[in-house]
């Protein structure tokens, strides 16, 4: 026999996946002779469910999970069961709160952490003040400015505001305060 077709022998174990062997690339006709081999050999096609021994030898592999769809029934109820009466039969740590009949008046627990609670003020606190000025729609402003506009001004500036009289500078028709509307349609 020649080396190529001689057959190696090494301890091979499940969870060594990460290696070179492991590799698609790797897939020479030996490889794939080899695996499909092993998963033959590794199989039960008899059992109809499955052991604890079983449990145990895929338990201590990272890399193997079980399953129930292939063949057999997988973790059965009886593990489940098994789990559930190991957190029963265990103390508490806390006890258990009372029953009550009567529905809570709130649903929510408040915080009394810092001491007794007031729920207006921390409910204006939250919310804010509430404030009865309206905004107004116009746009004038709020301040008034009567005083202003009845300024009493000295007779030289109120007699130059009331002239209609035209000035040195400016060009000949021209009115302060403009012509009205009316007049311009007639020229």
């Amino acid at each position: 026999m020649s080396s190529e077709y001689s057959t190696n022998y090494f301890d091979y174990m499940f969870n060594n996946a990460g290696r070179i062997g492991a590799d698609r690339t790797d897939n020479t006709q030996r490889t794939l002779q080899n695996t499909r081999f092993a998963n033959h050999m590794l199989s039960s096609y008899f059992n109809e469910s499955i052991s604890s021994e079983n449990i145990d030898f895929v338990s201590k592999q990272p890399t193997m999970t079980i399953s129930g769809l292939a063949r057999g029934d997988g973790l059965n109820g009886k593990v489940v069961d098994y789990d559930s009466l190991l957190l029963i039969k265990t103390t508490q740590e806390r006890p258990q709160e009372k029953l009550q009949l009567m529905q809570r008046p709130f649903v929510t627990v408040p915080y009394l952490g810092r001491g007794s609670c007031n729920p207006d003020t921390e409910s204006q606190l939250l919310q804010g003040e509430s404030t009865w000025d309206k905004k107004g729609v116009s746009t004038i402003m709020d301040k008034s400015f009567l005083p202003y506009s009845m300024y009493i001004l000295d007779n030289n500036m109120e007699k130059h505001v009331k002239t209609q009289e035209v000035e040195e500078s400016a060009l000949e028709g021209w009115v302060r305060g403009g012509i009205h509307s009316r007049e311009l349609s007639g020229k």
